[in-house]
């Protein structure tokens, strides 16, 4: 199944507050903590829908994704530190 590798924490909260799932963990990968998705075409109107501010979303599923997804990604750095 082909992924859509996704950087922007924006975006990633945005398609998680949309339904859409992860295909796989996300990983740090040129110091980017990438997300993985399923590459198709009502992700990619997703995408294209809101880099051209088409779209709406609820704004409590997003502030609450956009939450989690930056919680995540400050853990996937620390840990990758070896922090706590």
């Amino acid at each position: 199944m082909p992924t859509r590798n996704i950087t922007d924490a924006n975006l990633v909260a945005y398609l998680k507050a949309k339904g859409f799932q992860e295909t796989a963990r996300p990983k740090l990968i040129n110091n980017a903590v990438t997300f993985f998705f399923e590459d198709s075409s009502q992700l990619i109107n997703e995408v294209e829908g809101f880099f051209n501010r088409e779209t709406t979303v609820e704004p409590l599923a997003l502030c609450e994704s956009l939450r989690v997804i930056k919680a995540l990604i400050g853990d996937i750095r620390r840990n990758l530190r070896g922090g706590n």
